[in-house]
């Protein structure tokens, strides 16, 4: 998958990450309610830089939308 398009991953679409599959699910603001929230805290941006996770920020998703990830 193109990266721009694995960063910008579309609501509920799915992706596996490790041996994890994960669901981009819209959410208001913030991040709790995600698989990563307390497990990976601020280490998120380093997963989206490495291409583990697409962007969840509205500021930086196409979509400009906030989203989690859930575990499916």
């Amino acid at each position: 998958m193109e990266i721009n398009k694995f960063r910008n991953l579309a609501v509920n679409k799915t992706f596996v990450a490790g041996a994890r599959k994960l669901k981009v699910s819209e959410s208001g603001e913030g991040c709790q309610g995600c698989c990563f929230d307390s497990t990976y805290g601020s280490f998120c941006d380093d997963l989206v830089k490495h291409r583990i996770i697409p962007y969840c920020s509205c500021k930086s998703r196409a979509d400009r939308k906030n989203v989690i990830f859930v575990e499916v």
